[in-house]
Formats: structure tokens, sequence, C-alpha cells
């Protein structure tokens, strides 16, 4: 069986953890639950993402999210980029073909998000950049 794991709340204030699959949710709750996730996906996406390998160091691979666009580049190559949106399935859709597919899965690991992408049985992963201000600092600086 898979399904997620929920963090609950007593009225009594006691709070724990319960497998998906043993609780259910009305129509209401579950859209409500999408809703919430989505506009916290949307606060969350903007900026750099950088690929991370498996062993945790970073990757060539890069996206920005800025404005309802993004930005996919390979090691200093811009290779494509377009809009992007957030189907109600929390993927991540993106207009234009990229290296990595053009449907990608977004999730909370721990306290922050990863972007997870298969493509020919290749999995990418990325994750936010850790000091984004240096990194468009720099890039703002190389543009003029």
């Amino acid at each position: 069986m898979s399904d997620f794991w929920y963090r609950v709340r007593q009225d009594s204030g006691i709070e724990g953890w319960i497998f998906g699959a043993s609780l259910s949710f009305s129509q209401q709750e579950m859209a409500q639950n999408v809703k919430g996730r989505k506009n916290e996906i949307e606060e969350t996406l903007p900026g750099i993402w950088w690929e991370i390998e498996g062993d945790g160091s970073t990757g060539y691979r890069k996206i920005v999210f800025k404005n309802g666009y993004f930005y996919y580049s390979y090691g200093n190559r811009l290779e494509s980029s377009g809009k992007y949106e957030i189907t109600d399935d929390l993927k991540l859709k993106l207009s234009a073909p990229t290296g990595m597919g053009q449907e990608l899965e977004v999730r909370k690991v721990g306290l922050e998000y990863r972007i997870f992408s298969n493509v020919e049985n290749f999995s990418y992963v990325f994750r936010p950049a850790p000091e984004e201000k240096e990194y468009l600092e720099v890039e703002e600086e190389s543009t003029e």
C-alpha cells in the first residue's frame, strides 16, 4: 500500500503522524489540501534550483523559475525556456522540452521541496539553491 504520512492534531492539542491509508477525507477536505499545497509550491518555486547528484554534490543542470517562466540550463548554456504551470495533481508542466522532460514532480522532502524527473530510466533531482541571492547577483552582473 502506498500513501502519504499526515501530521495530525487533536482538539486537545496532542500531535502526531498517521499513515494516510488509515484516514478518510471528504472531497472538500481533499480539495482544500490540494489548494493549500499548490499555494505552498507557488510560493516556494521562484528562484534557482540546482540538480543534485546521488552523492549530494551539485550537478550541471539548473532551473530558474521567475514570474511564471522557467529557464533550463546545462552547464553555462541556456537549453530552453518558456512558461510553466502547476497542475491540479501538483506537477510542474513546462511549455518547452528540456533534457529532463516537460512534466516534473514536486515533493516535500523533510523541510524543503525537491523537484524530480525520470527520463529514459534516468532520475533527476533538483533542490533550491542555498544562497540564491549570491547566485542571482552574479547572473545580473554578467548580463551588463
